[in-house]
């Protein structure tokens, strides 16, 4: 009976000691991680994403479960203009935590690619679990926007655009153009961006000679140092 209870003890005592080791290798490798992320914030504050990308990548490959590595990942890639990692990276997180927010960033970059049925069940995931928040009435724009382009492609129609050329496009973003009744002009917006000043907006145009586009010039007689758009 002694013996029995030695043994017992003894079995006992070595599942303790093993689970004590196994607590404290958890929690170094909490440390660890915690200590990686905080480097892998670091450098991404300093804009160096590929650093932190590598930092992530290690988390991710020491705890897969680390939901904030993904959100960084993701993050990085939404600063760095590649939306289908940034997907990538947030689909990881959403399949981890609970947190609404991912479901609006998953719609948000899932809409800009074009995957409306997935951006739509996301924005209504978020819907469901905010039924009363400021947000609501963008994502209900937004799952609007998602049927009207889902129902759109069901009817779609062919068409061939071309680029306008240079003299009318530059590296400066321009939108919302509209043409003249007689189709001779082309006026839209540009934001400009100059060193030392805020972004601001101003008014273009562009003439229809013998069917090709004349360079892109300001509307002086609209435009100010203020924001036109």
């Amino acid at each position: 009976m002694i013996l029995f209870f030695l043994k017992r003890f003894k079995a006992v005592a070595i599942i303790a000691l093993l689970l004590a080791m196994s607590i404290s290798a958890n929690s170094q490798n909490d440390r660890r991680t915690i200590r990686l992320f905080e480097e892998a914030r670091r450098h991404f504050s300093g804009k160096s994403y590929n650093s932190a990308i590598d930092l992530c990548n290690k988390i991710a490959e020491r705890n897969p479960g680390y939901t904030d590595a993904w959100l960084l990942l993701s993050d990085i890639y939404h600063e760095m203009g590649d939306t289908e990692k940034e997907i990538q990276s947030l689909k990881k997180a959403f399949a981890l935590s609970d947190i609404s927010l991912i479901s609006l960033r998953l719609g948000n970059a899932l809409l800009s690619e074009g995957y409306y049925e997935d951006a739509l069940i996301h924005y209504q995931n978020y819907i469901e679990k905010n039924i009363s928040n400021d947000r609501n009435k963008e994502v209900e724009r937004k799952i609007k926007n998602c049927k009207f382009a889902i129902n759109a492609l069901k009817d779609s129609v062919d068409f061939d655009p071309e680029r306008l050329p240079d003299m009318v496009n530059s590296s400066d973003d321009e939108y919302w153009p509209s043409l003249s009744i007689d189709n001779s002009r082309l006026v839209f917006t540009r934001l400009i961006r100059q060193q030392g000043r805020l972004p601001q907006e101003d008014f273009y145009f562009s003439e229809s000679t013998d069917n090709a586009w004349g360079p892109a010039r300001p509307m002086t007689e609209i435009n100010t140092p203020d924001n036109e758009g």
